[in-house]
């Protein structure tokens, strides 16, 4: 109820709170009460584990990635992780599909400034042999043909993480670790097959994070360029064990 004090008005009445600040009539609305529904408390809470999840991989793959510091990219690779637990939720049974790909995962760019999704070269080619190993292969290719920027380096290196995520637990670790360098004097190069560690137990997220470096030389010695057009960096493979 609203009080007259002085010609001012003090308290609520209707829909609005009368109320002094610094010695002048203010008024505001009422809050308004919302009652949350069950889908907008589990809204909540995949968020919350998309945040800690990409927080944590995000930090297993600093060392490749070229926009760690960049809050958009955080947005959306958090987004990307929070639409694909709530698809993943609503899976009754969800296979190894490495093929495939999962979906909002599969070729997302920590780097917009060069799509990795675009570079044939890269195309990942994986399977699991053993359980708990996957085999991992790229396709040979033209060096001079295909790499873009390639007469601005002395030296380009193919770098990849492994990175298994527990959905329950909303832990994140790295399983593997490569470094290929791609030699710039060879007209036709394979690149070597890789074998990594991955999750035995099913329903680990599984996401394999790739990035090409550029290299130049400076003062008799090797500097990485710092260039973003010539920084890709993205998710090569994304599947659940």
């Amino acid at each position: 109820m609203a009080k007259l004090d002085k010609n001012t008005r003090k308290g609520t009445l209707g829909e609005f709170i009368y109320y002094n600040w610094k010695g002048k009539q203010c008024i505001r609305a009422k809050p308004v009460k919302f009652e949350r529904t069950e889908a907008s408390v589990k809204s909540g809470l995949n968020f919350g584990k998309a945040s800690r999840i990409g927080r944590k991989t995000r930090n297993i793959i600093k060392s490749i990635n070229p926009s760690k510091k960049d809050l958009q990219v955080t947005f959306r690779f958090t987004g990307a992780l929070n639409k694909f637990i709530s698809w993943n939720e609503k899976q009754v049974s969800v296979p190894v599909d490495i093929w495939g790909g999962l979906p909002y995962l599969k070729d997302f760019q920590f780097n917009d400034q060069a799509d990795m999704s675009n570079m044939t070269f890269l195309k990942v080619s994986a399977k699991i042999t053993t359980p708990g190993n996957i085999v991992i292969s790229l396709p040979s290719f033209r060096t001079k043909e295909i790499i873009p920027y390639y007469i601005y380096a002395n030296q380009i290196n193919c770098k990849m993480i492994l990175v298994g995520i527990d959905l329950d637990k909303d832990e994140a670790k790295e399983y593997g670790k490569a470094v290929i360098e791609i030699p710039l004097n060879k007209e036709i190069f394979d690149l070597p097959v890789q074998t990594m560690r991955t999750a035995s137990e099913p329903g680990k997220l599984m996401i394999l994070v790739m990035a090409l470096q550029y290299y130049t030389s400076k003062n008799d010695e090797s500097e990485m360029s710092t260039d973003q057009k010539k920084m890709p960096c993205g998710i090569a493979l994304a599947y659940l064990s």
